[in-house]
């Protein structure tokens, strides 16, 4: 019989670890995403997702409009929550 081979990490090595993971998968997810880019990645139409925004959520505080441009940008914890609804809607 083969024996296995115990990982040996102390706790603050496998805490260490952990943080550097979470950097890296936050750095990879922008801070903030345009309403067009969310449709796009739940398969929805802009107008379903800025009255989703409108009904569920504060201007201001989870998402904000742009000045220049007039582009509404959402929070990175707002647009998860949203493509969360819309896939879990979908099945």
């Amino acid at each position: 019989m083969e024996t296995i081979k115990k990982n040996n990490l102390s706790f603050f090595e496998r805490v260490k670890e952990f943080n550097l993971l979470e950097s890296i998968l936050t750095s990879l997810i922008p801070e903030e995403f345009e309403v067009s880019q969310l449709a796009i990645y739940c398969n929805k139409h802009n107008s379903t997702i800025r009255i989703h925004l409108a009904k569920n959520y504060k201007e201001g505080k989870d998402y904000y409009q742009k000045v220049v441009g007039g582009k509404i940008l959402i929070a990175r914890p707002v647009a998860i929550q949203i493509r969360r609804y819309y896939a879990n809607k979908e099945k």
